[in-house]
């Protein structure tokens, strides 16, 4: 009984002592910021947001990071990509994300379009010129796709992306909201990024 005792208490300072370590490794207004302080930290739902903006040099360059953590995460952690709209001309592009995910074609567009951009420098910034490449891209219509980017559909999304980034006070991307609490910027953490994730969720 007395060695049970010993190896419990043992195994208790362990995780005690892991806790305190990651605690003092990852600090707030260093690698996170608490943008719901009235939101409990036991009540976090375990779901990650991605803001991006396929305009975003950054956010090109973290899609590798960001694509690595997702094959590898958890799978109690769900995780939901948001087109932020932090300025008027990144309107197309939310509602090129918000089309192709409504017509099932953002596995063969997302990555085309950000290497469109930022690989082969295609000025695609116009609304007709989007829905043409994605059209290209995935062999769909251009027409059903310009369609679904100016539907009411896409454009309460949008709103909705809108009201999210100016409720946790989002500042620029690529930036995760993790548990509806803490905001990462992915540029701070580095690789230690899906350690941060999972010290945020666990607290």
């Amino acid at each position: 009984m007395k060695r049970f005792i010993a190896l419990f208490a043992g195994l208790t300072l362990g995780l005690l002592s892991s806790l305190a370590s990651a605690q003092a490794k990852f600090q707030e207004h260093k690698h996170y910021e608490d943008v719901a302080p009235d939101v409990a930290a036991k009540d976090l739902p375990r779901t990650v947001t991605g803001f991006f903006w396929y305009g975003c040099s950054h956010c090109y360059a973290f899609e590798p990071t960001l694509d690595k953590w997702l094959e590898h995460k958890s799978d109690n952690i769900e995780f939901v990509r948001v087109p932020a709209v932090l300025g008027r001309n990144w309107v197309p592009h939310a509602q090129a994300f918000y089309a192709t995910e409504k017509m099932g074609i953002s596995d063969k567009t997302h990555r085309a379009l950000f290497d469109a951009i930022h690989k082969d420098r295609k000025p695609l910034f116009a609304p007709a010129d989007i829905a043409q490449f994605l059209a290209d891209t995935s062999g769909a219509d251009a027409a059903e796709i310009l369609m679904n980017m100016n539907s009411q559909e896409s454009r309460d999304a949008i709103a909705q992306s809108i009201d999210t980034a100016q409720k946790y006070r989002l500042r620029g991307v690529p930036a995760l909201l993790v548990g509806g609490k803490y905001l990462v910027d992915p540029g701070s953490v580095g690789e230690e990024l899906p350690e941060v994730i999972e010290f945020l969720l666990d607290q």
